[in-house]
Formats: structure tokens, C-alpha cells, sequence
């Protein structure tokens, strides 16, 4: 099945919680471990960097205030325009993979 702006994977109960950003970002708002460590992990490497399954932008937009310049790609256009209006003046560019 497939949800509307959103690619083929697995079934529409899975691809449901990233038809709604705004749902996604409350959902995953108190989840910042991840985030520490990939910045963390982005200030030893350098980049640029490359982000699949962007979403909404919860790593690539700390990735992007930490200075580094990041390209994000997704299949769901729900969650990349969440990221569009999140991230103007960043450099943080999304992409949708097949688009």
C-alpha cells in the first residue's frame, strides 16, 4: 500500500506516523541522545553530509545549526516540506528520492 506522498514500504500502518510531520516532530521531540551523538560524530568526521530517511529534519537541522552542510533525502513529501519551512535559512537541502 502505499499513503498519499509517501513511497512503497511495508504497510500504510507503518508509513502512517510520517504522513503527519507535525506528529512525527511531537512524537520524537524528547529524543536527543541520537542527535548529540551525530553531531558529535559529524564535528570529528567533517563533511558534507548526507542524511537518507531525512524526515522532518530532527538530526539534519542540528547538523546544520553545528555548520555543516547537509543534503537530506526521503520518500515522504509530507515530511520534506515540514523540513522546507523548518529549514530556510540553514544549509540543509531536501531531496525526494525518485523525484
Amino acid at each position: 500500500m502505499t499513503a498519499d506522498g509517501i513511497g512503497v514500504a511495508g504497510d500504510y500502518g507503518s508509513l502512517a506516523t510520517y504522513a503527519d510531520a507535525a506528529h512525527y516532530d511531537r512524537r520524537y521531540r524528547l529524543r536527543k541522545q541520537d542527535v548529540a551523538w551525530y553531531v558529535a560524530r559529524a564535528a570529528a568526521l567533517g563533511g558534507p553530509i548526507l542524511e537518507c530517511g531525512v524526515g522532518s529534519g530532527r538530526i539534519a537541522l542540528a547538523l546544520a545549526r553545528a555548520g555543516h552542510d547537509v543534503v537530506g533525502v526521503d520518500l515522504s513529501a509530507p515530511m520534506l516540506t515540514r523540513l522546507s519551512s523548518l529549514s530556510p535559512a540553514l544549509r540543509c537541502e531536501p531531496c525526494r528520492q525518485g523525484a
